[in-house]
């Protein structure tokens, strides 16, 4: 059960992360991230 628990923490946490860096900009710390989804 502690597993499942923490892949789904762990997917929620990157899910989050993607949408937050949506928005990012040239130069900030998320920009990296934004790059790589696209």
């Amino acid at each position: 059960m502690i597993p499942l628990f923490l892949a789904l923490i762990i997917a929620f946490g990157v899910g989050g992360t993607v949408v937050a860096s949506d928005s990012a900009r040239p130069g900030d710390l998320l920009f990296p991230v934004d790059r790589a989804v696209e």
